[in-house]
């Protein structure tokens, strides 16, 4: 069934905290109170499949200076949970981008084309913002592929860019027309030593 994509509004928040911590690991999940800053801040998007809440996603316009994106101030913006990119959006700014910050689905809806209606629909909220782009910090499988094969990250792009490789994270980003640019090194909280998220973005016509 496909879903309906539509902004959330407060009494939506408990099924979105719901969503957040059956979608991601706990060092991993935004708290209740950062969540709500998002939604008060610019706005959440969720997805509805029989009046129930199986995903959404969180966005901010932004100003980027395509086509030399500095990976330094992505990797500085993650931290704490994303708020640098909402703080600037609330000064004034001349947003050129839509970024998204997280996109969910919850566990028992994955494979089920909601995180592909949800990455189409905020490529048209970028269009109708008027926005040139829409970008995200993607996580990657890189890690398993090191493990394996001792190549680096940007081996592993080359063969994630000519299909050769299927990264279950990249993929659909992919196949939307999304470029795959710089390797963001510690992005995320991680325990591992090869915590890699990839700078992806996608011009709207």
């Amino acid at each position: 069934m496909e879903p309906k994509i539509r902004k959330a509004n407060e009494r939506d928040l408990p099924q979105i905290f719901s969503v957040e911590k059956k979608s991601y690991t706990p060092q991993l999940q935004a708290k209740h109170d950062i969540l709500r800053y998002r939604l008060n801040t610019f706005g959440i998007w969720v997805a509805e499949v029989d009046r129930k809440i199986v995903g959404f996603f969180t966005c901010v316009p932004a100003n980027l200076s395509f086509p030399n994106v500095k990976a330094e101030r992505i990797l500085k913006n993650r931290k704490p949970y994303y708020k640098p990119w909402f703080e600037e959006y609330e000064s004034e700014i001349k947003p050129n981008t839509l970024f998204v910050t997280s996109t969910a689905v919850e566990s028992s809806h994955q494979h089920q084309g909601i995180g592909t209606a949800l990455v189409r629909y905020s490529l048209e909220l970028a269009k109708q913002l008027g926005l040139k782009y829409r970008a995200s910090a993607l996580r990657c499988q890189y890690a398993q592929f090191h493990r394996r094969t001792g190549k680096s990250i940007e081996e592993y792009l080359e063969e994630v860019r000519n299909g050769t490789i299927k990264d279950r994270f990249l993929r659909l980003y992919l196949k939307l027309g999304f470029v795959l640019d710089k390797p963001l090194p510690n992005y995320e909280p991680y325990k591992g030593s090869l915590n890699y998220n990839i700078f992806a973005y996608k011009k709207i016509n």
